[in-house]
């Protein structure tokens, strides 16, 4: 409101047709008392008078009876008139009594010092105040502070957008004089962009064609900043005449921002709950749902409409947890209303229908609503399975592994009466297993132990255990009273072993070495009980028979003698225990003498001379064949460079001699330390090291030939006998085995397998020897096959060659 009144005829009736033009706003004049002295078509439109019915009338009739009974009117003019200004919102009435919510700015009007009376501005914003009361309540956490602008700017506009007129409130909004703006086009309020893009006329043609141009957007003061306003644009007629227009306009910057930021706060809460992993209800004091998400819809495949706002905890369970029957409601709801009224956080975790797996949480809050949140934990929960079923068994036969079985094998030992109850343990060990990886491949012994294991698994009965306690060991344990049970026991455990398999389209006889001890005959413990029956495996798999073996006492006896004569081996080198003996090889034509083959033995300082059957096995077993082979490659090439003949020396090497990297530079650094020829030295191995990695194998025996030393392929015919391995390769020499020699007079069949092995050395240029030559008939026979070279006791008994020993 301008501080006096116009004195100006024409600028006076502009002023009251845009006063009486404003329809949003009532706005009216009072005396100094309150008494309503004027009434604009706002004023008629919002509160129901008409001028000739309000005129004269104190406006404390627009009060409600409970402000009037707080002196609410006269403190309004008091604080006006005081402050210069007044301004609130609260509840009004109207003529027919009903109420709404006003926003009211009382402003004291003076002329020439004399209070002349109250201007007065009313706003109903009853739809606006029951939105934001209804939006803080859908939203209950989030509060909007809606605090009303204290003041509209109101100015008049010619036909063209000149500023004719200008109040207090729009000085104090846009920081421009009276005297600065009148004259100058209202475009000046608009942004740059807003100009360029020809808004301030649009505006004023939206007015004119609508009755009414309303919008939010940036104006700008008279220092340049910015703020965001409420911009209402009237067309104003007299008599039909367009007499310009009439622009109020409200700051709303604080409002905006308000909102931009509950805006963003609601969008980051719409979007938290729309990414949340669980499913989420909050529900009222009443038990209603106030709230939910997304993600709750979809864990239950539900749609918006089945789950309306205002749907009792009963009904959502009924839709979500208990889809069968009323009982299972009932039960259901029973269960977590008790959780609920426990007012602690409480989870839960239930199955429920087709499989689905949920942790349910209940959160009370201080004013009794509570927030129930559904976490899918399915997947994890078959996790979690799939890992302690991880855990305990083997993946490739899904029987139990070592520590599982133990721990069973612990829980049924634990359950014994030992008067009474006995445990049987059996200890498996597969016969033969890696011939059948190198032969046939590992997928094909990984289909052998599937096929295995399921079997014994079929053989199982209550009360028996079976799991996978190695590479191609198993065991299985029964708790038993009658010894009949223990023989159906293991001769159920037999049979399943014995019967062949067939692996895609091959017969394939597996035999497994059975070991069985029992508590507590046997042991008196489970470490005692493991070790019994595996001594057992190993006299089972020692005997030729295959039959099951039972402990015995004296097998304790047998094991501790071996892991003496291991600890002797170890020593066996230092101590200057094991000799090199040579036995001659010749010539089958000439008779010549083409080389010498170094046999290794251990004169044992108490058991005496011990045989390399023996002892090689368990070197290579423990380890020692490594320093026990360069101990033999060392002594024999050193010995044969002193020879005064040239002969050639062969050397029997381990496969885990050459499983080792260093082989090869160990063999050049003793030719070089012992000054021997490599071409003098032959190196023997057999055709299951080169199965047991062939590439590696190849690899070996191509360094070899590399530096000059020749390779014998020793003992064919008895393992593999295969065509490609004699193709992949270089061999200088095949050593056809002592068991065919032995049998060459009697057995056609073993003839038949010498003529072949020598017509195959023939056709592959590659030179036969045979061992184990004792008769002169076995020579005459040899000699007429015309085999290349021989070696036996015919020819000579392992010793030292004389021209060694005369040197």
């Amino acid at each position: 409101m301008s501080s006096s009144l116009p004195t100006d005829r024409t600028s006076d009736a502009l002023y009251r047709l845009l006063v009486n033009a404003v329809a949003d706003y009532a706005i009216y004049m009072l005396d100094p008392e309150g008494y309503i002295a004027n009434w604009n078509s706002g004023a008629e439109r919002a509160k129901g008078y008409t001028e000739a019915e309000i005129v004269g009338r104190h406006f404390s009739c627009f009060y409600t009876p409970e402000d009037r009974a707080n002196f609410a009117p006269r403190m309004a003019l008091q604080t006006a008139l005081r402050d210069g200004k007044f301004e609130t919102e609260g509840w009004r009435v109207r003529k027919d009594g009903t109420r709404f919510w006003a926003n009211v700015l009382i402003d004291p009007v003076f002329e020439n010092g004399r209070h002349l009376g109250f201007a007065k501005v009313t706003r109903d914003r009853t739809v606006q105040y029951e939105a934001e009361i209804n939006s803080r309540r859908i939203e209950q956490r989030f509060r909007l502070l809606v605090q009303g602008v204290t003041d509209y700017a109101l100015c008049m506009l010619d036909t063209d957008g000149i500023v004719s007129n200008w109040n207090i409130g729009a000085q104090r909004t846009h920081g421009h004089t009276e005297e600065e703006i009148v004259g100058r086009h209202f475009s000046v309020f608009h942004t740059g962009e807003s100009i360029q893009e020809g808004e301030p006329a649009r505006a004023l043609d939206i007015a004119l064609r609508k009755g009414k141009y309303e919008c939010e957007c940036w104006q700008v003061r008279s220092d340049g900043t910015r703020f965001w306003a409420h911009l209402v644009i009237d067309p104003l007629f007299e008599a039909g005449r367009l007499m310009g227009f009439a622009q109020i306009t409200r700051d709303i910057s604080r409002q905006k921002a308000d909102s931009d930021r509950i805006a963003a706060v609601s969008r980051r809460l719409d979007l938290a709950l729309s990414n949340m992993t669980q499913g989420l209800c909050l529900f009222d004091r009443d038990g209603c749902l106030s709230l939910h998400n997304v993600r709750l819809l979809e864990i239950f495949g539900l749609t918006e409409s089945q789950l309306p706002l205002g749907t009792t905890l009963r009904e959502v369970i009924a839709l979500t947890l208990a889809q069968n029957s009323e009982a299972a409601v009932d039960s259901a709801y029973q269960r977590h209303r008790a959780l609920i009224a426990n007012a602690v956080a409480t989870s839960v975790v239930e199955e429920v229908h087709d499989g689905l797996v949920l942790s349910i949480s209940h959160r009370v809050m201080a004013d009794g609503t509570w927030v129930t949140t559904f976490e899918d934990i399915t997947e994890r929960r078959r996790s979690e399975e799939r890992l302690l079923f991880m855990t305990h068994h083997d993946m490739l036969t899904r029987l139990s592994n070592r520590t599982h079985f133990l721990e069973g094998l612990d829980a049924t030992i634990a359950a014994c009466a030992p008067e009474r109850d006995r445990v049987a343990l059996a200890a498996i060990d597969l016969d033969r297993f890696t011939d059948i990886n190198d032969l046939h491949g590992h997928f094909a012994g990984d289909q052998v132990l599937r096929m295995l294991a399921a079997r014994l698994r079929a053989t199982l009965r209550e009360g028996e255990s079976l799991g996978r306690v190695g590479g191609d060991e198993f065991a299985a344990a029964k708790a038993f009273r009658d010894e009949a049970e223990l023989i159906d026991f293991a001769n159920r455990l037999e049979a399943a072993l014995r019967a062949p398999l067939r692996v895609d389209g091959q017969d394939i006889n597996t035999g497994a070495s059975i070991g069985l001890a029992v508590y507590p005959v046997d042991a008196g413990d489970r470490e005692q009980l493991l070790k019994n029956a595996d001594l057992a495996m190993q006299r089972a798999k020692a005997d030729l028979a295959g039959a099951i073996c039972y402990y015995e006492p004296r097998m304790d006896e047998a094991a501790r003698a071996r892991r003496a004569l291991v600890q002797d081996i170890w020593s066996a080198v230092e101590r200057k225990e094991f000799e090199l003996v040579y036995q001659v090889q010749k010539s089958v034509r000439s008779g010549e003498t083409t080389g010498f083959e170094a046999l290794l033995r251990w004169n044992h300082p108490e058991r005496g001379r011990i045989s390399p059957l023996t002892f090689i096995p368990l070197a290579e077993e423990c380890g020692a064949i490594l320093r026990i082979g360069e101990w033999v490659l060392r002594s024999a090439c050193a010995e044969a460079a002193a020879w005064d003949e040239p002969h050639r020396v062969a050397v029997n090497i381990s496969p885990a001699q050459i499983a080792h990297a260093d082989l090869v530079p160990l063999i050049q650094r003793v030719l070089e330390e012992t000054g021997l020829q490599p071409s003098r030295l032959e190196l023997e191995i057999t055709e299951s090291a080169i199965m047991s990695d062939r590439r590696q194998t190849l690899e070996f025996l191509h360094a070899l030939a590399g530096i000059g030393v020749s390779v014998a392929l020793d003992d064919f015919g008895t393992g593999y006998s295969s065509l490609d391995t004699l193709r992949s390769f270089p061999f200088s020499k095949i050593k056809l085995d002592r068991a065919f020699i032995t049998e060459i007079e009697t057995s056609d069949q073993a003839m038949a397998i010498i003529r072949a092995i020598l017509a195959l050395g023939r056709s592959l240029g590659i030179p036969v020897l045979a061992e184990g030559v004792e008769t002169r008939s076995q020579l005459a026979i040899l000699r007429t096959e015309d085999c290349d070279e021989v070696q036996g006791y015919l020819l000579g008994r392992p010793r030292k060659p004389i021209f060694a020993v005369a040197s």
